[in-house]
């Protein structure tokens, strides 16, 4: 089981730029939990003091059988509204993101 935690800041400024032309979909999954900016474009910035925390786990058998889960969620100390309501991400804390996997080698001849 593998713990993580991951404190971010960010100036909580008006952007000087052109908003949201090219950061359009922001969604909360495994692939964005522990990134800096949750924006997929370069014109809008996440902002404010939050930290990323989630739990990882993994079990490999001898016979290459695999399973794994993690678990995690965000947490703001400053309710900016940044992100729409239905991104998962709006508000002190995210909501909860669990995923898991179980990879199952099988071999036809």
């Amino acid at each position: 089981m593998i713990p993580k935690l991951q404190l971010n800041y960010s100036p909580n400024k008006l952007s000087t730029s052109k908003t949201n032309k090219d950061s359009i979909e922001i969604d909360l999954d495994t692939t964005s939990l522990f990134v800096t900016n949750r924006y997929s474009g370069k014109d809008l910035h996440e902002k404010g003091l939050w930290l990323n925390s989630g739990i990882e786990y993994e079990n490999r058998s001898l016979n290459g059988k695999k399973f794994g889960y993690e678990i995690g969620q965000i947490f703001r100390v400053d309710k900016i509204n940044q992100f729409s309501s239905n991104s998962g991400l709006n508000g002190n804390n995210s909501d909860l993101l669990i995923s898991s996997f179980l990879i199952l080698k099988i071999f036809l001849n």
